[in-house]
């Protein structure tokens, strides 16, 4: 009839982690009101995104299929153990598909790399205090690769300089990066940070990013500029000290082009990281 039986509404956060989001109600008021006659259930679920953050695919193509689909399942049964074998449930699918244009015209890849020059790049991404001296990382080596081949003659005609920015984030409980906390990354979880060889290039940096800007030099041969950044993370009895967690680092590079007047060249900015793993693992075998 036109009796409300329950009602609620509310904010659900973190769901972004979840595969599944489940929204769940039952009581005896219920039960009778199902058993006095026929009830109608309505949802109306809103979802908001920030402004940062990889939640879409980047669609390239308009006659591409790619995107994201939303799927509602509903289900009804006597006991909450039921639900997921109930025959009484309805599956519904929105017909639109949620994604995001790659407005950027560059690219950027950003990747370790040997000093020494062995093949295996890779083996300086585990930070491990308990190793031995002599086969402990300390420094850690990267790269920037920025690719603006794309990009029209009419934008790098406007471009003076070139910034590159790196940011730190630190893998939660839930499995995700929160990029919209960077760390503290100057001084506390990275004491040291190098870029392009030395001290004397001008280093621009507040507490939860480090600014790179260098002159733009339009190479016509290759269209690519190479920025090289060497860290030291911070680990063992220091790191503990400051209550940081054991965990994975994501380490993210952006590349943008600036103007005359330092605005930024849309269509030029892009973005690549390396992850990391800070651990204390004891490698050795008790006897």
């Amino acid at each position: 009839g036109d009796t409300t039986v329950y009602s609620d509404s509310g904010t659900v956060h973190g769901s972004e982690s979840k595969d599944v989001l489940e929204l769940k109600y039952g009581s005896n008021g219920l039960k009778s009101a199902l058993v006095a006659g026929t009830v109608t259930i309505t949802a109306t679920i809103t979802m908001n995104y920030p402004m940062t953050g990889q939640y879409f695919p980047v669609r390239s193509d308009d006659t591409d299929q790619s995107g994201i689909m939303v799927k509602s399942v509903s289900k009804i049964a006597n006991v909450d153990s039921q639900l997921p074998i109930t025959a009484n449930k309805l599956n519904a699918s929105d017909d639109n598909r949620f994604y995001t244009k790659n407005a950027s015209n560059a690219k950027l890849s950003y990747f370790s790399y040997d000093k020494n020059g062995t093949s295996d790049a890779t083996q300086q991404l585990g930070v491990n205090p308990s190793d031995d001296e002599n086969n402990r990382t300390t420094m850690i080596y990267t790269q920037g690769d920025y690719d603006y081949s794309a990009i029209s003659a009419a934008d790098l005609e406007k471009a003076k300089k070139i910034r590159y920015v790196l940011e730190l984030f630190c893998k939660g409980e839930n499995g995700s990066y929160n990029e919209n906390a960077p760390l503290e990354i100057m001084g506390d979880y990275l004491p040291e940070v190098k870029i392009d060889g030395g001290d004397s290039l001008t280093i621009a940096s507040d507490t939860r990013s480090m600014t790179y800007e260098k002159e733009f030099k339009l190479d016509t041969a290759s269209y690519h500029d190479f920025v090289k950044i060497n860290v030291v993370p911070l680990t063992g009895a220091e790191f503990e000290d400051k209550g940081f967690s054991y965990s994975n680092y994501k380490l993210r590079l952006t590349a943008v082009l600036l103007d005359a007047d330092g605005n930024e060249i849309t269509v030029s900015k892009a973005s690549d990281y390396i992850i990391y793993t800070n651990a204390k693992v004891y490698q050795h075998i008790f006897q």
